[in-house]
C-alpha cells in the first residue's frame, strides 16, 4: 500500500511540475505578445499623430529635410533668433518623441525589433543630424543625460546590419 501511495503522489507532483511548466510557457508567450502587440499601438499611434506633423513642420516652416541628411548645423546658420528658436522648438518636440521610444524599449515595455523595423531610418537620421542640437541642448540645460537613450540606440542600430526582409 505504501508503494502505490507514494508513485500516487509521484505521479501527482510530476503532473503538477509539467502543468506548471507549460503555465509559464504560455505566460512567457503572452508577455512577449502583449509587448509587441503594445509596441506596434504605441508606434502606429506616433506615426499617425502628431510626429509626422512635427517633421513636416521642419520642412515646411522652416525648409529643413532633415531626413535628406541635412545636418543641423548646416540649416540653422543663416536663419535669425526667433525663427531659431521655433525651430529648436519643434526639433526638441519630435525628440522628446523619438527618446520615449526608446526609453520604453530599454525597460522592455515595448519589443526593441518591432521598433527597429518602424523606425530604424527615422531614428538613426534624426540623430546624426541633430547632434550638434543635442549637444546644445545638453550644455543650454547643464544635463548630460539629455537624449541620451535616443543617442544609445541610434548608435547601437547604426552599428547593427540591416536584416534584408
Amino acid at each position: 500500500m505504501d508503494l502505490t501511495t507514494a508513485l500516487s503522489m509521484l505521479g501527482g507532483v510530476f503532473g503538477f511540475v509539467i502543468s506548471t511548466f507549460f503555465v509559464i510557457m504560455q505566460m512567457r508567450d503572452t508577455q512577449k505578445w502583449n509587448t509587441k502587440k503594445t509596441s506596434e499601438e504605441l508606434l502606429t499611434k506616433i506615426m499617425t499623430g502628431e510626429f509626422p506633423q512635427l517633421m513636416d513642420r521642419l520642412y515646411i516652416d522652416y525648409d529643413w529635410d532633415i531626413l535628406a541628411h541635412v545636418p543641423y548645423a548646416e540649416r540653422v546658420a543663416h536663419i535669425d533668433e526667433k525663427q531659431l528658436r521655433q525651430l529648436d522648438a519643434t526639433l526638441r518636440n519630435i525628440l522628446r518623441t523619438l527618446e520615449v521610444v526608446c526609453i520604453n524599449m530599454k525597460h522592455k515595455i515595448i519589443d526593441e525589433g518591432v521598433c527597429y523595423e518602424y523606425m530604424h531610418s527615422i531614428l538613426t537620421t534624426f540623430y546624426l543630424n541633430s547632434e550638434m542640437f543635442i549637444a546644445k541642448e545638453r550644455d543650454r540645460r547643464r544635463e548630460p543625460r539629455v537624449f541620451l537613450e535616443l543617442e544609445d540606440y541610434a548608435k547601437k542600430w547604426l552599428e547593427r546590419p540591416r536584416q534584408a526582409a
